[in-house]
């Protein structure tokens, strides 16, 4: 019986150093696109909130015009601002540009407006008595748009609305 020696593996080849730069600038690129498009992700949300809290400011505006033809007394219901005829566009700001909702027949109004509009409040509560507030569904749950009686807008996040939704009802007026 002959023993032949065994071969021994051929030894892999190292890869050129021009293969190994190009790994890795690809992971690189790889990582650099990841994060640009989770930051093009966030800036698309805060633009959509702030549009949605322009949007929350001009209604504002259009309920102090209502209060100030009505005794200080803001609208109970969106029906009451009767944004019909040349106000049609107005009808349009009851949209939250997150939603992507079709504005309705304004006799339903109060189903399809994304804002929450809560009635009995007048010029005479404090200024930071909520007029309005859109459901936190709206921004998928991360927080709210709130518009005060002051006609001031603020972003809150989601804790900070579930948090005051006891304070809502008791700023009610009695």
């Amino acid at each position: 019986m002959s023993l032949k020696p065994e071969k021994s593996p051929a030894p892999m080849p190292f890869p050129s150093p021009r293969k190994i730069l190009a790994a890795i600038v690809g992971i690189i690129a790889i990582v650099v696109v990841v994060e640009l498009v989770s930051g093009f992700r966030e800036a698309w949300r805060k633009m959509v909130r702030l549009d949605c809290q322009t949007n929350l400011k001009l209604i504002g505006l259009r309920c102090r015009e209502y209060a100030e033809a009505h005794n200080g007394h803001f609208p109970s219901t969106w029906f009451e601002l009767n944004l019909v005829g040349e106000d049609v566009n107005w009808a349009k700001l009851l949209h939250c540009p997150s939603t992507g909702h079709e504005v309705g027949a304004w006799t339903q109004v109060d189903q399809w407006a994304d804002y929450r509009l809560f009635p009995g409040r007048t010029t005479n509560n404090p200024p930071n008595t909520i007029l309005a507030l859109e459901p936190l569904a709206n921004h998928n749950s991360a927080g709210a748009n709130v518009l005060f009686v002051d006609g001031g807008t603020q972003w809150w996040p989601a804790a900070r609305v579930q948090g005051a939704a006891v304070g809502i009802v008791t700023n009610a007026p009695k």
